[in-house]
């Protein structure tokens, strides 16, 4: 399909919320897509799932995908997503919003629980808000309006895997900092054991901890414990 009309790109600027920044995101990306990076970095043998109920849509989608390297693993169904998703592992999913026994709602929720790292984006033929707004809360990272463009397709794609990427090199940097940190509860007093027991009941709680103690006493070591691991 071509460019969007002058009147769907007005409505577009005046739609609220989710589709305004859907729009708005798509028109950078757009631009970014031209880049050759995009294109090198989408050539890392990277894999992905595409769950729609049409089987032309998946030909067409898993066609682009492979035209640039990727991986691709294909189901028409919730029940053949999950088990997909446990078998092939894969980098980021594609799902259409109208599956054989579901929807693409139902499946975001089913998904995060088998993996939550894993990028989700919906694709739909529908120009919903409502619909964007919900995939949202249940867990997906864009929402693309069907057909799409190759070049938009790639570069969201781009962007939820460097987002995903980003956030496991971050999860790995905090358990590196947690594992090589002095541990404050080291030995067998009484006193030590209680110190553990009233930490690791407050470590998870919103409220403010008071540290209080004679110099010397271990407080930084300790707080600096609290906040690695709250």
């Amino acid at each position: 399909t071509g460019p969007l009309s002058l009147g769907q790109t007005r409505s577009a600027i005046r739609a609220p919320g989710p589709l305004r920044l859907y729009f708005r995101t798509v028109t950078m990306l757009c631009a970014d897509a031209t880049h050759a990076r995009v294109w090198s970095w989408c050539m890392a043998r990277k894999k992905l799932l595409i769950v729609d109920d049409d089987a032309g849509s998946r030909a067409g989608l898993r066609d682009v995908l492979e035209a640039r390297g990727f991986e691709v693993g294909e189901a028409d169904s919730c029940a053949a997503a999950c088990e997909l998703t446990v078998s092939l592992q894969p980098d980021a999913a594609l799902i259409g919003h109208r599956l054989a026994d579901g929807d693409a709602l139902q499946l975001l929720a089913q998904l995060r629980e088998i993996d939550r790292d894993v990028p989700l984006v919906v694709l739909t033929a529908h120009d919903a808000i409502d619909l964007a707004v919900q995939a949202i809360k249940e867990g997906a990272e864009h929402f693309l309006i069907k057909p799409v463009q190759p070049p938009v397709l790639l570069a969201v794609l781009e962007r939820v895997l460097e987002h995903r990427r980003v956030r496991r090199k971050q999860a790995a940097h905090h358990a590196r900092e947690r594992r090589d940190s002095i541990d404050p509860f080291r030995g067998d007093s009484p006193a030590i054991r209680q110190l553990a027991t009233e930490a690791r009941r407050i470590v998870g709680t919103e409220s403010p901890v008071l540290i209080s103690g004679e110099t010397g006493t271990g407080k930084s070591l300790l707080a600096s414990w609290l906040h690695a691991n709250g």
